[in-house]
């Protein structure tokens, strides 16, 4: 039977049984149904060294197995086979655990990043330490594992001659890591090859390196507390128009629910597309799913203002009236400043001597002897970390609320908690020990931590909330 590579399981369509993602996302038309009654499957598997046994689904996939079995240093990033972060090597050739069924792992000898580095660092766990070739590090075990790997096979047939930089490449092409630390990865991944990390102090410039390296480093996504429910939100599906009615009672009423919130308003605007209309807490993702279900939400749909000309032209509708400005999300990371705001959809421009000087741009161009005028365009840049946003949040019988948070402003976020919601700043205690990825978009109170403490509110147990 030939080897299961991750190209050969993309090529033969295998991935059309994965499913599963840490993030439950719902739309209101169609949420995920609960999934086909069945019995768990017991699957038995050599993981790290240790005998484990694995009670799944059929649709479970490895990656869910492994990280329920303590394994969280296999990441789920993309969720799809496309980042690599998942990367583990089952019998003897590395694979996407993300695409892989959990029943493929019977009787297979499964290595992860945790098993690698467990009787002293491989080479080039000690060389990405050493080169500094990691940042948030969420990509980092998959590298290693296949990196690992494929050192191994290098030096089995060349010993230790250095692999050119255009070969490491294409044996790492399969992952991705978003801060953008490839030259150093590649530097470390030719230093292993060439044997120059065979020994030396397992340290490097970064204090967290050892436990980047090792997976031991935790994310939000890889906190568990006893007694989490799995958050889930309903969105909206499609870009305009009205949340008519919304009861709550069929969702409180599935097994497995523990908690539901609303997040509109009955008679509320939908705004934009995957809107956030209500969640709910349940014991696992299928309970979660099922509770969606149930919310069955009265939409009313209307024409939805696409893009900027759109929302410009005459007699297009508004999409923030004046009464409801205040409501309107900023997507600045800094301050916005004041500026003129009518019944169009057009807000601005903010004027100001001292940023613009005494006169107005209008002004000098009148005055200009020659002017040209172009139109450029650009597609949305977004910024897409490999971890997703995420927040655990647990509610004390004191009134502390806690939280662990994906986040790149610790301080920041403690004041828009005691703000939102009416708590002293000395009751919020917030932990980030580690992100996967910022980029600026990791700043402040955001969908995940909201919804995540007020599920704790409302259940009064430890809740979870992952984007997708």
């Amino acid at each position: 039977m030939a080897k299961l590579t991750r190209r050969s399981f993309l090529t033969t369509g295998l991935a059309a049984t994965a499913t599963g993602a840490i993030a439950s996302e719902a739309r209101a038309e169609a949420p995920a149904g609960e999934p086909a009654p069945s019995d768990p499957l017991s699957v038995q598997a050599e993981v790290d060294g240790e005998s484990l046994t694995f009670l799944v689904g059929p649709d479970t996939t490895a990656l869910h197995a492994l990280r329920a079995a303590g394994r969280t240093g296999v990441k789920e990033g993309c969720g799809h086979g496309a980042c690599g972060a998942c990367t583990i090597v089952r019998d003897a050739r590395t694979t996407c655990a993300c695409l892989l069924p959990a029943t493929a792992l019977q009787g297979a000898k499964v290595t992860t990043v945790h098993g690698l580095g467990a009787k002293g660092l491989h080479p080039v766990q000690r060389a990405f330490m050493a080169e500094d070739a990691l940042q948030c590090g969420f990509c980092t075990p998959g590298f290693v594992v296949e990196a690992a790997d494929w050192v191994d096979r290098w030096r089995a047939e060349h010993g230790d001659v250095e692999p050119t930089r255009d070969r490491v490449a294409a044996a790492l092409a399969g992952h991705l890591c978003r801060c953008g630390a490839y030259v150093a990865i590649y530097r470390a991944v030719q230093g292993a090859a060439a044997g120059r990390y065979d020994a030396g102090d397992d340290v490097g410039p970064r204090k967290d390196g050892h436990a980047k390296v090792t997976g031991e480093a935790r994310y939000t996504v890889d906190v568990q507390l006893p007694g989490m429910l799995h958050g889930a939100i309903l969105r909206a599906p499609f870009a305009r128009g009205r949340l008519q009615r919304l009861d709550l009672a069929a969702a409180r009423s599935v097994p497995g629910v523990h908690g539901v919130i609303r997040l509109l308003e009955d008679g509320a605007s939908i705004r934009y597309f995957g809107q956030e209309i209500a969640a709910v807490a349940a014991d696992d993702e299928a309970s979660a799913q099922a509770g969606l279900k149930a919310l069955a939400p009265e939409l009313e749909s209307e024409r939805p203002i696409l893009g900027f000309e759109d929302a410009m032209a005459e007699g297009a509708p508004t999409i923030f009236p004046k009464r409801a400005h205040k409501q309107a999300p900023s997507a600045a990371e800094g301050f916005l400043p004041p500026a003129p705001w009518d019944e169009s959809n057009v807000r601005g421009p903010f004027r100001s001597d001292w940023f613009s000087g005494h006169r107005k741009a209008s002004d000098i161009l009148d005055e200009a002897s020659l002017t040209v005028e172009e139109r450029y365009e650009t597609q949305i840049q977004a910024h897409c970390t490999l971890e997703p946003h995420a927040t655990v949040a647990q509610v004390h019988e004191s009134g502390q609320i806690e939280v662990w948070a994906s986040t790149q402003a610790v301080v920041q976020l403690v004041h828009d908690i005691a703000e939102r919601f009416d708590v002293h700043e000395r009751d919020i205690v917030v932990h980030a020990d580690y992100v996967g990825g910022g980029f600026g978009a990791k700043a402040g109170i955001t969908i995940d931590a909201v919804v995540a403490i007020e599920l704790a509110y409302e259940t009064g147990r430890p809740v979870r909330v992952v984007l997708s």
